[in-house]
């Protein structure tokens, strides 16, 4: 069993990017109003690296996935649509 360490960092980096896209629609348009999004997105840019640098290793860890390791993976990609959806209502 390979694990799912790079497929939780990629969930990891999609949640920062979420967050930072929900924010720029709630007025539906890409301005100067926007910048401070990106700088807090930019603050992150640690994770984001984190989040794409396995990007190779994706495939193996998806070779061998467990049942619990998929509910894991469907959970996350529910987290990341929750977290837009909020920062985009501006909860």
């Amino acid at each position: 069993m390979q694990g799912i360490e790079q497929i939780n960092e990629l969930f990891d980096g999609l949640d920062v990017i979420a967050e930072t896209a929900g924010k720029v629609y709630q007025d539906k348009k890409i301005d100067v109003a926007d910048l401070p999004h990106a700088i807090e997105m930019l603050v992150k840019a640690e994770t984001l690296m984190e989040a794409f640098k396995g990007l190779s290793q994706i495939k193996e860890e998806a070779k061998d996935l467990q049942s619990e390791e998929m509910l894991v993976i469907a959970t996350r990609m529910i987290q990341v649509g929750n977290k837009y959806e909020a920062a985009r209502k501006g909860a």
